[in-house]
């Protein structure tokens, strides 16, 4: 019986540490990516929303482990749709896909958290 209930204290552990940390770094990917995507709103810029996609390439494999798919490729859709509006030169648009963008990371972190509305 106690190393029963040891197993599931050190699994209920485990998963909270988990949870506790891809918050934490979930945090952080998308405050660096708020900053970034904040310039382009201010002037939507080709070459700046296709750095920002690439590094988002990179960086997004990773979130893939910690959360839903569709999630995180929702952001890399809007991404990409702003740096083909701001290629056309429809700047309007382009800043209307770089807002979605940002709310979509915004969302990512709100998923995240440890809240009775995650977790039911």
């Amino acid at each position: 019986m106690a190393k029963s209930v040891i197993a599931v204290s050190v699994i209920f552990v485990l998963i909270l540490i988990g949870s506790i940390g891809g918050y934490f770094y979930t945090d952080n990917m998308v405050k660096s990516y708020s900053v970034r995507l904040d310039k382009a709103l201010e002037n939507p810029d080709v070459n700046l929303l296709k750095e920002v996609e690439q590094n988002w390439d990179k960086d997004k494999n990773s979130l893939m482990y910690l959360m839903n798919h569709r999630d995180i490729e929702s952001v890399s859709t809007s991404l990409i749709r702003a740096r083909e509006e701001a290629a056309a030169e429809r700047y309007d648009m382009a800043v209307q896909e770089i807002a979605v963008a940002k709310f979509l990371l915004d969302e990512l972190i709100e998923r995240e958290k440890l809240s009775p509305e995650n977790i039911f």
